[in-house]
């Protein structure tokens, strides 16, 4: 099938969306979900913004869609001896690139339009500047290696001439294509196709990637799931409503008359509550998981201080008035203080008293699971998960006696650990208990709070090699 003929086969397939092509109105449709439309009219607004910051008055910078298949959002510069587009593509299949490429983001492919006239230089020049800041092209457009490409499928010939960031070029010799779109888009999962041909009438195709599943599948207690969680569709929460908070912020300093650094300062530190719920509302950012929610937390905030026309490596560290950082771990104390006089009263972790601490635990467990904890609505304003667990004074002690066999034997020599528990004349292999996961988060005018994490089935073995 020639390009032009998988063109007119996706246009085909377009018509089954409920298209809408009307001005000023991002359509959705041939596989550009509203996920990558969002986005692609959030980073149109961000570069404006930048032109705005850097230009004044001096450039004028619009956008438009085209009611056109592949649908594609142009940004224009202009002044009054010239004129630069930029079509920014939302993620879809389509052949025939608009433009030069200038880079690809997670939702959006960028291109530059045809050559400028001589009289536009100096605003192709600052333009793509703009454009480039405000995409991320210097990160997006770093080459990582190819030695494990995949190869292109029968009857395709060719190579791979680079992968960046978020897309895989490949030079081929024959776009006379009979593969199926669908084995082409699970070539580079996650990563945008480009398909180039070279010759005497060059042309080139783009394949939306299938999704990528992760090789290795989460332990669910290692994320502290409940049965039932759906990660895809808490992703795809997530994200909309990160789009909601980064399209209001930097709609609200484009149209601001004060586009100072200060202002645009503001409305970042402004922003930092409702993306840090957004974000670690995720349930694969909790318990154990909770460092992946930070470091989503960290990346969301830079990727929205570019946008807001920031320099992410100098904006200082969000905190809110009167904020005192905690350094320490957080613990079953921060949570439930009342329970120290009981956690002072239990055998300290130490390799004598390691029999103690073992037959307290049968007992303590036998406890908790008489008065276990439950599952709660979280007050999610208060920084808690949408179902949060509250565990009882009983698991939590049963647990902590837990955590001091496991530092017990974690720390002591294997013939140590033999000769203690022969004396004791204690024969279990194993040791099986719940533990918890605890974090604390500061409301901006209500305090710190602590949270835990459901209950994590924990073995502990007691015959080290």
């Amino acid at each position: 099938m020639k390009p032009q003929s998988l063109a007119i086969c996706l246009l085909l397939a377009s018509c089954l969306w409920p298209a809408v092509v009307e001005c000023g109105q991002a359509p959705v449709g041939q596989g550009a979900d509203a996920s990558s439309v969002g986005w692609t009219e959030i980073l149109a607004e961000a570069i404006q913004l930048r032109a705005k910051v850097e230009h004044g008055n001096k450039v004028r910078v619009h956008a438009k869609w085209r009611g056109t298949t592949p649908h594609i959002l142009d940004v224009f510069f202009e002044e009054p001896a010239a004129t630069v587009v930029y079509p920014l593509v939302p993620w879809q299949s389509f052949s025939g690139s608009p433009g030069e490429p200038v880079t690809v983001t997670e939702h959006s492919l960028v291109f530059l339009s045809s050559k400028p006239a001589p009289s536009a230089k100096w605003l192709r020049e600052i333009s793509l500047e703009r454009v480039s800041e405000a995409a991320d092209a210097a990160r997006n457009e770093k080459r990582s290696a190819t030695s494990d490409a995949p190869r292109l499928p029968h009857p395709l010939s060719g190579q791979i001439r680079f992968q960046a960031r978020h897309y895989s070029r490949y030079d081929v010799e024959n776009l006379d294509l009979s593969v199926p779109e669908q084995q082409l888009a699970r070539l580079t999962p996650g990563m945008m196709l480009w398909l180039v041909e070279a010759g005497e009438s060059p042309s080139d195709l783009w394949i939306k990637p299938a999704p990528y599943e992760p090789k290795r599948t989460f332990d669910p207690a290692e994320q502290r799931l409940e049965p039932g969680v759906d990660l895809k569709a808490a992703g795809r929460q997530m994200d909309g409503r990160l789009r909601g908070i980064f399209g209001d912020a930097i709609r609200r300093a484009r149209l601001s008359e004060d586009i100072s650094e200060g202002a645009r300062r503001k409305i970042l530190r402004e922003a930092h509550p409702a993306v840090r719920k957004a974000v670690f509302d995720y349930p694969g950012h909790s318990g154990p998981a909770f460092a992946a929610g930070a470091a989503a937390l960290e990346g969301r905030m830079g990727d929205l201080a570019r946008m807001l026309a920031l320099d992410p490596s100098t904006t200082p560290e969000v905190r809110f008035p009167g904020y005192e950082p905690k350094t320490s771990l957080d613990t079953a104390l921060d949570l439930r203080p009342g329970l120290g006089s009981a956690f002072r009263a239990l055998p300290p972790a130490s390799l004598s008293e390691l029999p103690k601490l073992l037959g307290l635990l049968d007992v303590a467990k036998e406890e908790a699971a008489k008065g276990p904890g439950r599952w709660v609505d979280g007050q999610i304003q208060l920084g808690a998960d949408q179902r949060q667990y509250e565990p009882s004074d009983a698991e939590l002690r049963a647990a902590e006696i837990g955590d001091r066999i496991r530092r017990v034997v974690g720390e002591a020599s294997a013939e140590a650990l033999r000769h203690v528990l022969s004396r004791a004349e204690i024969t279990a292999t194993k040791v099986e208990y719940k533990r918890f996961e605890f974090r604390h988060v500061h409301v901006m005018g209500s305090g710190r709070f602590t949270y835990a994490s459901g209950p994590v089935a924990t073995t502990v073995q007691l015959d080290k090699e």
